[in-house]
Protein backbone atom coordinates (compact mmCIF):
# COMPACT_ATOMS: atom_id res chain seq x y z
CA UNK A 1 0.00 0.00 0.00
CA UNK A 2 1.27 3.49 -0.86
CA UNK A 3 0.96 6.61 1.16
CA UNK A 4 2.58 8.10 4.19
CA UNK A 5 3.24 6.21 7.38
CA UNK A 6 1.00 7.07 10.31
CA UNK A 7 2.37 6.77 13.85
CA UNK A 8 0.07 7.47 16.78
CA UNK A 9 1.09 7.39 20.42
CA UNK A 10 -1.10 7.61 23.51
CA UNK A 11 0.51 8.03 26.91
CA UNK A 12 -2.56 7.36 29.04
CA UNK A 13 -3.63 3.72 29.12
CA UNK A 14 -7.19 4.70 30.10
CA UNK A 15 -7.44 6.89 27.02
CA UNK A 16 -5.70 4.25 24.94
CA UNK A 17 -9.11 2.78 24.20
CA UNK A 18 -8.82 5.00 21.13
CA UNK A 19 -5.69 3.04 20.21
CA UNK A 20 -7.62 -0.23 20.53
CA UNK A 21 -10.41 1.14 18.33
CA UNK A 22 -7.83 2.48 15.91
CA UNK A 23 -6.19 -0.92 15.68
CA UNK A 24 -9.56 -2.56 15.05
CA UNK A 25 -10.28 0.02 12.35
CA UNK A 26 -6.82 0.37 10.79
CA UNK A 27 -5.16 -2.89 11.83
CA UNK A 28 -4.95 -4.18 8.28
CA UNK A 29 -3.19 -1.04 7.02
CA UNK A 30 0.54 -1.72 6.98
CA UNK A 31 1.47 1.98 7.16
CA UNK A 32 -0.45 2.64 10.43
CA UNK A 33 1.36 2.15 13.75
CA UNK A 34 -0.66 2.67 16.95
CA UNK A 35 1.06 2.28 20.33
CA UNK A 36 0.81 3.35 23.94
CA UNK A 37 3.90 5.18 25.17
CA UNK A 38 5.62 8.49 25.90
CA UNK A 39 6.29 10.60 22.79
CA UNK A 40 9.50 11.91 24.33
CA UNK A 41 10.91 8.38 24.20
CA UNK A 42 9.24 7.26 20.98
CA UNK A 43 9.61 10.29 18.69
CA UNK A 44 13.41 10.02 18.34
CA UNK A 45 13.01 6.46 17.00
CA UNK A 46 10.25 7.50 14.58
CA UNK A 47 12.20 10.51 13.32
CA UNK A 48 15.37 8.44 12.85
CA UNK A 49 13.42 6.04 10.61
CA UNK A 50 12.21 8.79 8.25
CA UNK A 51 13.84 9.40 4.88
CA UNK A 52 11.57 12.25 3.73
CA UNK A 53 9.75 15.17 5.38
CA UNK A 54 6.61 14.25 7.29
CA UNK A 55 3.79 16.04 9.08
CA UNK A 56 3.69 15.79 12.89
CA UNK A 57 0.53 16.48 14.89
CA UNK A 58 1.55 17.15 18.50
CA UNK A 59 -1.24 16.76 21.02
CA UNK A 60 0.40 15.06 23.98
CA UNK A 61 -0.30 17.55 26.68
CA UNK A 62 -1.74 16.64 30.06
CA UNK A 63 -5.55 16.72 29.90
CA UNK A 64 -6.20 17.13 33.63
CA UNK A 65 -6.84 14.94 36.67
CA UNK A 66 -7.21 11.26 35.95
CA UNK A 67 -5.06 11.32 32.81
CA UNK A 68 -1.39 10.57 32.32
CA UNK A 69 1.23 13.26 32.01
CA UNK A 70 0.74 15.29 35.17
CA UNK A 71 4.46 14.86 35.91
CA UNK A 72 5.32 16.61 32.62
CA UNK A 73 2.29 18.63 31.57
CA UNK A 74 3.71 19.87 28.29
CA UNK A 75 6.48 17.85 26.63
CA UNK A 76 6.47 20.15 23.58
CA UNK A 77 10.12 21.32 23.81
CA UNK A 78 11.39 17.73 23.89
CA UNK A 79 9.03 16.67 21.08
CA UNK A 80 10.08 19.52 18.78
CA UNK A 81 13.78 18.94 19.52
CA UNK A 82 13.34 15.27 18.56
CA UNK A 83 11.59 16.19 15.31
CA UNK A 84 14.18 18.83 14.44
CA UNK A 85 17.13 16.49 15.20
CA UNK A 86 17.55 15.53 11.55
CA UNK A 87 17.87 17.84 8.56
CA UNK A 88 14.42 17.13 7.11
CA UNK A 89 11.88 19.93 6.74
CA UNK A 90 8.98 18.43 8.65
CA UNK A 91 5.63 20.17 9.08
CA UNK A 92 4.79 20.50 12.77
CA UNK A 93 1.23 21.09 13.97
CA UNK A 94 0.66 21.77 17.67
CA UNK A 95 -2.87 21.32 18.94
CA UNK A 96 -4.50 23.47 21.64
CA UNK A 97 -2.79 26.74 20.69
CA UNK A 98 -4.97 28.52 23.26
CA UNK A 99 -2.79 27.00 26.02
CA UNK A 100 0.24 28.81 24.58
CA UNK A 101 -1.56 32.09 23.81
CA UNK A 102 -2.41 32.53 27.50
CA UNK A 103 -1.71 30.50 30.65
CA UNK A 104 -3.67 27.23 30.63
CA UNK A 105 -6.62 26.99 33.00
CA UNK A 106 -6.42 25.33 36.44
CA UNK A 107 -5.49 22.74 37.47
CA UNK A 108 -2.59 23.12 34.99
CA UNK A 109 0.65 24.58 36.30
CA UNK A 110 1.29 27.47 33.93
CA UNK A 111 5.04 27.26 34.69
CA UNK A 112 5.13 23.88 32.90
CA UNK A 113 3.99 25.44 29.62
CA UNK A 114 6.03 27.47 27.16
CA UNK A 115 4.60 30.83 26.13
CA UNK A 116 3.63 31.41 22.50
CA UNK A 117 6.93 33.14 21.72
CA UNK A 118 8.86 30.24 23.29
CA UNK A 119 6.80 27.67 21.32
CA UNK A 120 7.45 29.58 18.10
CA UNK A 121 11.17 29.76 18.91
CA UNK A 122 11.24 25.96 19.34
CA UNK A 123 9.72 25.60 15.87
CA UNK A 124 12.26 27.88 14.22
CA UNK A 125 15.40 26.28 15.67
CA UNK A 126 17.62 25.09 14.03
CA UNK A 127 15.90 26.07 10.74
CA UNK A 128 13.61 28.94 9.89
CA UNK A 129 9.99 28.05 9.30
CA UNK A 130 6.74 29.87 8.74
CA UNK A 131 4.93 29.80 12.07
CA UNK A 132 1.36 30.96 12.65
CA UNK A 133 -1.81 30.09 14.57
CA UNK A 134 -5.01 28.99 12.82
CA UNK A 135 -8.06 27.28 14.33
CA UNK A 136 -6.43 26.54 17.71
CA UNK A 137 -3.38 24.98 16.02
CA UNK A 138 0.17 26.34 15.87
CA UNK A 139 1.66 25.59 12.45
CA UNK A 140 5.39 25.28 11.78
CA UNK A 141 5.81 25.01 8.01
CA UNK A 142 9.05 24.80 6.03
CA UNK A 143 9.60 27.64 3.54
CA UNK A 144 9.15 25.28 0.58
CA UNK A 145 5.53 24.60 1.60
CA UNK A 146 4.60 28.17 2.47
CA UNK A 147 3.12 29.29 -0.86
CA UNK A 148 0.90 26.22 -1.23
CA UNK A 149 -0.37 26.44 2.34
CA UNK A 150 -0.80 30.23 2.20
CA UNK A 151 -2.92 29.95 -0.96
CA UNK A 152 -5.07 27.21 0.61
CA UNK A 153 -5.54 29.20 3.82
CA UNK A 154 -6.38 32.37 1.87
CA UNK A 155 -9.19 30.54 0.05
CA UNK A 156 -10.44 29.11 3.34
CA UNK A 157 -10.22 32.48 5.11
CA UNK A 158 -12.02 34.19 2.21
CA UNK A 159 -14.81 31.59 2.37
CA UNK A 160 -15.11 32.03 6.14
CA UNK A 161 -15.17 35.83 5.79
CA UNK A 162 -17.84 35.57 3.11
CA UNK A 163 -19.90 33.30 5.37
CA UNK A 164 -19.51 35.77 8.26
CA UNK A 165 -20.71 38.65 6.05
CA UNK A 166 -23.69 36.57 4.96
CA UNK A 167 -24.46 35.71 8.59
CA UNK A 168 -24.35 39.42 9.46
CA UNK A 169 -26.73 40.18 6.57
CA UNK A 170 -29.05 37.37 7.66
CA UNK A 171 -28.93 38.65 11.23
CA UNK A 172 -29.79 42.17 10.07
CA UNK A 173 -32.70 40.75 8.10
CA UNK A 174 -33.89 38.72 11.10
CA UNK A 175 -33.52 41.57 13.59
CA UNK A 176 -36.58 43.61 12.43
CA UNK A 177 -38.67 40.42 12.39
CA UNK A 178 -37.46 39.61 15.89
CA UNK A 179 -38.36 43.10 17.14
CA UNK A 180 -41.76 42.82 15.47
CA UNK A 181 -42.39 39.47 17.15
CA UNK A 182 -41.21 40.83 20.50
CA UNK A 183 -43.42 43.93 20.11
CA UNK A 184 -46.46 41.78 19.31
CA UNK A 185 -45.71 39.51 22.26
CA UNK A 186 -45.40 42.43 24.68
CA UNK A 187 -48.55 44.05 23.23
CA UNK A 188 -50.48 40.82 23.66
CA UNK A 189 -49.34 40.44 27.28
CA UNK A 190 -50.02 44.06 28.28
CA UNK A 191 -53.85 43.79 28.12
CA UNK A 192 -53.69 40.75 30.42
CA UNK A 193 -52.59 42.84 33.38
Amino acid sequence: MGGADVHSRELDRTVSESVRIGRATCGDLPNVDLLVGDTRALLPMIVASLTRPAPFWLDSRWSGPGTAGDDAECPLPDEVRAIRALALDHVILIDDARYFLAPPPPPHDWRSWPSLDEALAFLEVPRRCWAFVQDDVIFGVPPVARSVLATTLQRRTAAAAEAAVQDARDSATRRPRMWSILHNLVASIRPLR
